[in-house]
């Protein structure tokens, strides 16, 4: 994810070069590596609110929450526990869903 700049305290934002979204892959990879580039530690207790990301981090658990391989959020849901994010499709449906416009 070229492009993407990094804060003091973990997170990422994205200028002009980062996609707009997730071109998935069929192993998942692409995934796991976004998730690696946008949550660079986990996050603290309790977790922050959605509104409270940067706009590539809803961006991506928003994709993800409403992607319809449920095998994709089960190849990265290691990594998404280790962060302190929700890490199942319904979990991430909710997380993600309440904060959603239309």
């Amino acid at each position: 994810m070229s492009g993407c700049r990094t804060d003091p305290g973990g997170s990422a934002s994205c200028g002009r070069a980062c996609p707009a979204r997730i071109v998935w892959d069929y192993y998942g990879s692409r995934t796991r590596r976004a998730i690696e580039a946008l949550f660079l530690a986990p996050q603290p207790h309790p977790t922050p609110r959605y509104a409270d990301l940067t706009a590539a981090q809803q961006q991506l658990l928003g994709d993800l929450a409403g992607h319809r391989h449920a095998w994709l959020i089960r190849s990265s849901a290691d990594r998404l526990r280790h962060l302190g994010l929700p890490h199942t499709q319904e979990a991430l449906q909710s997380f993600a869903g309440a904060h959603r416009t239309a």
